[in-house]
């Protein structure tokens, strides 16, 4: 599990730039980072270390939003 800091809010952010390939993670979450990652990387020319840890912190973000819900898309 990644670790979780907080940032100049106090909010928390996770230390990590992928998310876990133990097959616990969901799936719909990992693409979603995946997904963004490789948006910032292509199209806005962000290094791909930087895209990965974006786009795993966005997945952990909605998660923590929208985490437990009943979700139709």
């Amino acid at each position: 599990r990644a670790d979780r800091t907080n940032d100049a809010k106090g909010e928390a952010m996770i230390d990590a730039a992928k998310p876990p390939q133990d097959g616990k993670y969901p799936q719909l979450l990992a693409d979603l980072a995946t997904h963004v990652a490789k948006f910032l990387a292509e199209r806005l020319g962000i290094p791909q270390t930087d895209a990965e840890a974006a786009g795993f912190n966005t997945a952990e973000h909605v998660r923590e939003l929208w985490g437990g819900q009943m979700l139709y898309i």
